[in-house]
Parts: C-alpha cells; sequence; structure tokens
C-alpha cells in the first residue's frame, strides 16, 4: 500500500493528520493526491495562498526519499509501518477525526485490532490508585482483551506491567519515535510487552520526546479503544484529556472512584458526576466493550446477549444498523431510512432489552458482533 506516500505527505509543513485525512477523502489515496498539482493540492489541503511551493514536484520528491529511507530504517529496527488507508490499519483508530497518517510499531501489529480498552490515570499514583490498576488491568488481561496504555510512570505502567504478569496482551502509545522509550526505566516493560502485545507511535523513528506530544498522542490511546478507564487523576491532566478524547471520539468513559480524601480521586469523581460509568472490578470494563471472555455465557460478567429476532421489525432495522463502533441517531436514519421518532422507539427497545449501550453524544453500539 501507500505508505511511503503518505508519509511523504505527512511531512509537508502544515498540514497535519487532519488535513491529511482531508487530502485522501478528495483524491481516495495518497499516490492520487501526489499526482495533482501544486495549487490544487495546496486548496484541497485549505493551507493559505502562497504555499504551493510546499507541494510542487522537487519538494515532494525529496519526502518521498526521505519516507523510502525512513521505512528502511523502521525495518532495520524489527518495526513495522501501518498506512491509514492499508488493510491493515486498526479499523477503529481510522474512525478518529484526526488518526496518524502512518503508525510505526514494534511487537505483533494484529494486537491493533484486538478488542482493547483503555486505562490510564496520574504519573504520581497512590498505593491505592496503583493495587486497583494492578487488581482490574490484571484481571482484564486475563481475560483476553487489550489493555491500552501510555507507558508513563504511575497508572500506565502498572496496567501494562499487571498485563503482563497475567499472560495478556498489552499496546502502548508513545509520545516520540520509537528509539526513544520514554521514560527509560519502562524500556525492559516494553520490550517484555512486545512479546504478545505492541508499542506503536505516529512519529518517525527518532523523534525525541517532546513535551508537545504526549496530549497528541492521548487521541491515539482512545483512539484504539472501545472505552477508557480513568483510575486517578485530578481534574486537570493527560487522563481527563485522554478522557475528553474518548467523548469526541464516541468512546465510553469509565472512572474508577476513589478516597475522598485524596486529590487523586477528584478527576475520577467529576467524571462520574458526568455520567461516566463506574468500574469496581475487570467485568465492568469488559462489559463496556462488550467483550466476551471465552467459554463465559450468561447475562454477567460483561457478556453479551444474542442479536433480536424481529424479522421485518423497525427494531431489526435499527440493530442491523449498529456495530460495535458507535454511531449517531442522524447516521442511523440516514442508513434505516426510518423517521425518527421510529428510530428512538427501536433504539429505546433495544437498550431496555440488553442489546445495545447508549454512549455519550449521543450514540450507539452493539453488544454483540454476531
Amino acid at each position: 500500500m501507500a505508505v511511503k506516500e503518505l508519509l511523504a505527505l505527512a511531512s509537508v509543513p502544515g498540514l497535519g493528520a487532519r488535513r491529511l485525512a482531508g487530502l485522501l477523502a478528495a483524491f481516495g489515496s495518497a499516490e492520487a493526491a501526489l499526482e495533482q498539482n501544486p495549487t490544487r493540492l495546496r486548496q484541497a489541503a485549505r493551507l493559505p495562498p502562497g504555499t504551493e511551493s510546499q507541494f510542487e514536484a522537487k519538494t515532494l520528491r525529496a519526502h518521498l526519499d526521505e519516507a523510502e529511507a525512513e521505512l528502511e530504517r523502521v525495518a532495520e529496527a524489527g518495526g513495522w509501518a501501518l498506512g491509514l488507508d492499508g488493510p491493515d490499519y486498526p479499523s477503529l483508530l481510522r474512525t478518529i477525526t484526526d488518526p496518524p497518517p502512518v503508525l510505526f510499531g514494534l511487537g505483533d501489529p494484529k494486537a491493533l485490532a484486538r478488542t482493547a480498552a483503555a486505562m490510564v490515570g496520574t504519573r504520581r499514583a497512590t498505593p491505592y490508585g496503583l493495587t486497583v490498576t494492578r487488581m482490574i488491568a490484571g484481571d482484564v488481561g486475563r481475560a483476553g482483551a487489550v489493555v491500552v496504555s501510555g507507558l508513563a510512570h504511575g497508572i500506565d505502567a502498572a496496567a501494562h506491567r499487571a498485563v503482563v504478569a497475567a499472560g495478556g496482551v498489552t499496546v502502548a502509545v508513545l509520545g516520540s519515535g520509537l528509539r526513544h522509550i520514554y521514560p527509560r526505566e519502562n524500556r525492559t516493560l516494553a520490550e517484555r510487552m512486545i512479546e504478545a502485545g505492541a508499542v506503536v507511535s505516529e512519529h518517525t523513528l527518532g523523534t525525541a520526546p517532546l513535551p508537545g506530544h504526549f496530549p497528541a498522542r492521548n487521541r491515539i490511546i482512545s483512539g484504539l479503544s472501545k472505552a477508557v478507564v480513568v483510575v486517578e487523576s485530578e481534574e486537570r491532566g493527560g487522563a481527563m484529556i485522554t478522557a475528553d478524547c474518548a467523548l469526541e471520539q464516541g468512546r465510553e468513559v469509565l472512572a474508577v472512584p476513589g478516597p475522598i480524601t485524596s486529590r487523586f480521586s477528584r478527576g475520577p469523581h467529576a467524571l462520574i458526576k458526568e455520567g461516566a460509568g463506574v468500574v469496581t472490578g475487570a467485568d465492568d470494563v469488559l462489559e463496556a466493550i462488550g467483550f466476551v471472555p471465552a467459554g463465559r455465557s450468561g447475562t454477567g460478567g460483561g457478556s453479551r446477549k444474542a442479536p433480536p429476532r424481529f424479522p421485518g421489525s423497525e427494531a431489526e432495522l435499527v440493530f442491523k444498523a449498529l456495530s460495535v463502533v458507535p454511531v449517531g441517531p442522524d447516521e442511523i436514519i440516514r442508513v434505516t431510512r426510518l423517521e425518527a421518532p421510529a428510530v428512538a422507539a427501536a433504539l429505546g427497545a433495544l437498550e431496555v432489552e440488553g442489546l445495545i449501550r447508549r454512549l455519550p453524544g449521543p450514540s450507539y453500539m452493539r453488544l454483540t458482533e454476531d
């Protein structure tokens, strides 16, 4: 696929992930975009007049050469690169408004396609926070779901370690290139993670861990996940940014309640007041992401009911329009061609039956992939 071409376009100053996604929508592929004249590319990218020189053939050729060299360096380091328009790119991540054009990684790229929950929190975790993180993340990983986090000190690292210890799969999203595992103290942990999971980044191999990269990487943590669990956080911080990203992306936000005397309970408690789901164990997380552990059935512990059997009914039409990726009512109306009141009634009936989940926005998702 067009990983080289995507990487070359991503190198154009001022383009960015969102504008590049617009170019792909306008021209269908990175190769097709590179065939356009500079003025048309500049207009499609919505860059200001006078920036056409960035899209001249000579400039783009230099970007292509550097992209090819970068991909060779990644391969030599034992890594891989997934392009936004390629078949192996994580489908859930592709749905966000600003997906990374190219995702670099070490480990198993198939881990990115599995059902996942993110667990995030403060770097200055308390003993309580570390204990509940190890308990919940370990149980989620043991059940077979993937846990995504950011490899930072505190809650992130505790979640990764618990999953590795449980023999599960965990994915870390870096705010640096793959050559700069950050923080350095977690290099050994990262090496253990890639044996079954993955470490990924949107940055080229040698990119340093600059402060501005970390807030941006939070959208990838939530973008790879069906739900985000905030364990401990003050009312402002990286974990709360990830929760905001999750809400914007239509993901479910969950929070672990903590002692009312701790300032690191303020973030989770604020989220709960705003409607976030309360997490008291792994089953709450597994249910939120619609994950059924192998060999488990019934209605408890995150299991899902069978799809409805209403041949020809409006509820069946609405159910078929849904998937495990959240969608809003307008999209359901467009797909089903039903009137808004009929869609609202069908959604209500399906939610009462426990077949779908209503998320903030609002948006709706199935609790079964059948």
